[in-house]
């Protein structure tokens, strides 16, 4: 990003506070008419002092009435100082605030395209490190803008009371400027790649605290702590490139306004001593001088601090300017009111150059419960994404379809009434490090009485209520604490609370027992009988819940029926490993067997009676036999 829309950006955002920007403006503009007065009293005072009548008046002014004056300038630089700083650091935290609600913002408003290319350890490292040095550049500015006012009015006033001591300051600000300038563009970058070092280094470190279970069990520790280090170097040799560019430059340009102040003092006391300049105008010069070096000295430094600030000011705003590819119509239609269907129209999706759906059609009518199988890779966890509006089809339309038939393309609907109407559970499901009914929950206000009704549908009502602190439990963070099973069914207590009038099951019950699935289903079919079921099923207790049944293979549905028709495909019944009935062989016989049928269960295990006297055994016969085998009864 470029510097002058960062600026323009940070100002824009900077502005949503006006009376905190006019009160630090206001403050920085009093410290500096301070600054700029206390010199000349000062002068006054000393030609007071100075003066042929023994120092009681100096052009009419005395020196009980300048020393009152300095008192008053000292308090009102005083509290003006404190207002600047007080505002400054205002408005800093008031910007930093605003620009990681906007992150989070940028974040929630990404479709699944935009989450795709984010990574997790740049997200962390823009949204701390980067957003406090934006933070502490912002609250230098008004300390900056009361810097470069003071340079000019002191200018100013040096060049009203003696313009060849002027002159003498200003001459080595050209070659200032130039170093300055010079400075920026390396600065600027050694300071970015040491911000996306560190990014990387953030990443790794995420990854290695999440996946620290796999990293353990297969003995990976020297590993990563090795990836770790070598990750460390990147950063440390990017900070220390960043550093020999700030030494090359901070010290020349903070050192070259002395050589003004050097040449401007000895100028003043030559003409002192020859009478062409009085004692309180060369030391009003002097302190002129002394001020104008340490404020250009400062400003240098801080224009070196404000590269780094500005880099990591284009690195958040290049985070917040991320577009989803999917929006809000600006007119979205309405919902349709009562039970809702899904029909899906020639759909084709492909990512990443694959085909991944192929004229995908489908047509789930209001209430009905479709259950879709398929192998590996046959595109039903992305017709899920689709169907969540996460992503946007190549081709065809996904369409809400109301009781009437009525089609409401998904395009000309608000996102968020969408995902109301439409609640997806999936297989490896997300908790919040928090209670159990902030989980269920999720900030919807809901009562009790609303939540151990969605626990019940979801069969966790009894293992909520075994635990200590029932639903004020705190589970770990992502729900290490439960089991797979547990948080697949807080999971879908989330969405059933919410009473969803389409629920779409990702392989949602992947983890969870069969007796518990089938209560799960149950109350699905007595208490959802109108919700529009779509579950994505790898296991056979799911197809129970089945009113039709479909086959996804290579993108698209081949097939679709109820499960007594599913059987007879052969395909459906190979995948979900079914008694496919066989089909007379027409080649020679299996060697030893008489033909297709086998003989049945009473041949191979024919019935004993147990009254034969043949096969009972007395006791001291058994131990007899047992004797000899070797055992000891």
């Amino acid at each position: 990003m470029h510097v002058s829309s960062t600026l323009r950006q940070l100002w824009r955002t900077a502005r949503k506070t006006p009376v905190t920007v006019a009160l630090a403006l206001i403050s920085t503009l009093m410290v500096t008419l301070c600054d700029i007065v206390i010199p000349l009293i000062t002068a006054t005072a000393i030609d007071s002092a100075t003066a042929a009548d023994g120092g009681h008046s100096a052009g009419g002014v005395s020196i009980t009435t300048v020393v009152v004056l300095l008192v008053v300038a000292a308090l009102v630089r005083y509290l003006f100082q404190f207002g600047r700083r007080y505002t400054a650091g205002r408005l800093s935290n008031t910007v930093q605030h605003r620009l990681r609600v906007e992150i989070l913002r940028s974040l929630q408003r990404l479709d699944g395209p935009g989450q795709d290319r984010l990574r997790t350890g740049q997200v962390v490292s823009r949204s701390i490190s980067d957003l406090n040095l934006t933070q502490a550049m912002v609250a230098m500015m008004p300390l900056i803008v009361g810097h470069v006012l003071k340079i000019v009015i002191t200018l100013g006033v040096m060049l009203w009371i003696s313009p060849l001591l002027t002159l003498i300051a200003v001459v080595l600000l050209p070659l200032l400027a130039w170093l300055t300038m010079m400075s920026r563009p390396t600065l600027f970058a050694a300071t970015w790649a040491a911000q996306q070092a560190v990014a990387d280094l953030s990443t790794h470190v995420e990854e290695t605290v999440s996946g620290i279970r796999v990293v353990k069990a297969f003995v990976q520790e020297s590993r990563e702590v090795a990836t770790l280090r070598n990750a460390a170097r990147v950063v440390y040799a990017q900070m220390m490139r960043a550093a020999r560019l700030t030494a090359r430059y901070r010290p020349l340009v903070q050192q070259i306004p002395n050589i003004s102040l050097v040449l401007s003092i000895g100028v003043g006391g030559f003409l002192v001593l020859h009478g062409d300049m009085s004692i309180g105008v060369f030391v009003a010069t002097s302190v002129y001088m002394v001020s104008l070096t340490a404020v250009v000295s400062m400003v240098a430094g801080m224009l070196v601090q404000l590269q780094l600030g500005m880099s990591s000011a284009a690195r958040v705003f290049d985070l917040i300017n991320i577009q989803p590819d999917t929006t809000t119509p600006p007119n979205p239609a309405p919902i349709p009111d009562g039970p809702l269907g899904i029909e899906v129209s020639g759909v084709d999706f492909t990512t990443n150059d694959q085909r991944v759906l192929s004229q995908c059609t489908m047509t789930v009518s209001p209430g009905e419960t479709l259950v879709i199988v398929g192998p590996a890779a046959a595109g039903k966890t992305m017709l899920v994404q689709l169907l969540c509006c996460f992503y946007q089809p190549d081709s065809g339309s996904i369409s809400l379809v109301d009781a009437a038939g009525r089609r409401t393309d998904y395009h000309s609907l608000d996102l968020a009434d969408l995902r109301q109407a439409v609640a997806c559970v999936f297989d490896e499901p997300f908790l919040y490090s928090a209670t159990i009914r902030d989980n269920i929950d999720m900030g919807r206000g809901l009562t009790d009485d609303d939540i151990w009704a969605a626990a019940r549908h979801a069969a966790i009502n009894r293992t909520i209520a075994d635990l200590p602190d029932g639903l004020d439990t705190t589970v770990g963070e992502g729900g290490l604490t439960l089991s797979g099973g547990q948080r697949q069914r807080i999971a879908l207590a989330r969405a059933l609370a919410g009473n969803p009038r389409i629920l779409i099951l990702d392989d949602a019950t992947s983890a969870i027992d069969a007796s518990t699935e089938r209560t799960i289903f149950r109350n699905l079919t007595c208490h959802f009988a109108d919700t529009t079921v779509i579950a994505i099923a790898h296991r056979h207790s799911t197809l129970d819940i089945a009113d039709r049944v479909g086959l996804m293979e290579d993108g698209a549905l081949t097939a679709t029926g109820d499960l007594a028709t599913m059987r007879q495909n052969h395909r459906f019944s190979h995948l979900m490993d079914l008694n496919f009935p066989s089909a007379t062989p027409t080649g020679d016989p299996i060697p030893f067997d008489d033909g297709p049928t086998e003989p049945g269960v009473d041949k191979l295990w024919p019935t004993v009676a147990t009254t034969d006297a043949r096969l009972t055994m007395s006791r001291t016969a058994m131990r007899t036999a047992a004797a000899m085998a070797g055992a000891n009864p």
